[in-house]
């Protein structure tokens, strides 16, 4: 048909699935032509949909300087077009990246400013997920029992939602808080609840970060053999992946030298 418009929509979905599946490569690529598409036919909107999206999977590379221009230029677009809940998803976005930077003030503005305009603009979900990612801050801040109490409140609403995605990444987070909270019973059913739905959503990175994570909480409990138990089953899934993330992959290898040195006694080769 020759329909660029929707030849750069097809593509900003398609850089979403290939984020999923764990070719980041492919999605950037989509992110990248879409952009280009969108610059030519003017279209700021669905441009900045595409640098929102092209920032997520910079965001999942673990390149949060260069995610943070991506979302910066998405809420410059969505702005400019008054765009009120794209421009909340972007303000999302830098919160992200200047969490991750540990740019605590900025991060915290920016989550507080979108979950006002999804709650003015009645974007129920979206201020749910924003919160989630406000939990995250609070825990790397030391307040395990708001980051966990956060996510108890928007837990409901996407196990209503059947929004299996986001109700895993709530489990793998809780799992977290419960660890740093020394309730290990509690933090082992939070991850493998995180696994076993990231697994039915086909999301295998995630999965393989649950598991890795819980490995990391059982050593904490001196756990070994399940803790290795968990890290094999996440092996097996990076190793699955076309292009498994690169921040996956260094948080399994410092785990698995943790787990060799714990039980060798001495510093892993």
């Amino acid at each position: 048909l020759d329909d660029r418009a929707g030849i750069g929509r097809a593509l900003t979905h398609l850089s979403q699935i290939y984020l999923a599946s764990g070719d980041l490569v492919a999605a950037i690529s989509c992110c990248q032509e879409a952009a280009s598409i969108f610059e030519d036919l003017g279209d700021q909107n669905a441009l900045a949909i595409a640098h929102n999206n092209w920032g997520i999977v910079l965001f999942e590379r673990g390149a949060h300087e260069d995610g943070l221009v991506h979302a910066r230029l998405a809420a410059a677009g969505f702005e400019a077009v008054e765009n009120r809940p794209g421009l909340a998803k972007a303000l999302g976005s830098q919160a992200e990246a200047y969490r991750h930077l540990e740019r605590w003030n900025e991060a915290i503005a920016r989550y507080h400013q979108a979950i006002a305009i999804d709650e003015e603009t009645g974007h129920e979900v979206h201020a749910a997920r924003t919160r989630m990612n406000l939990g995250i801050l609070l825990h790397e801040q030391g307040l395990h029992e708001e980051a966990l109490a956060l996510h108890v409140e928007v837990e409901p609403l996407f196990r209503h939602l059947g929004d299996r995605p986001h109700l895993a990444r709530i489990y793998n987070n809780m799992g977290i808080f419960l660890a740093a909270l020394g309730r290990p019973d509690e933090f082992q059913a939070a991850f493998d609840s995180a696994v076993a739905l990231h697994l039915e959503a086909e999301d295998r990175p995630r999965a393989a970060n649950a598991l890795t994570n819980c490995a990391e909480c059982l050593m904490d409990q001196g756990r070994l053999s399940e803790a290795s138990n968990y890290l094999n089953r996440a092996r097996v899934l990076l190793d699955a992946l076309r292009s498994p993330p690169d921040y996956l992959l260094q948080e399994w290898r410092q785990q698995s030298r943790r787990l060799e040195e714990i039980l060798t006694g001495q510093p892993a080769a």
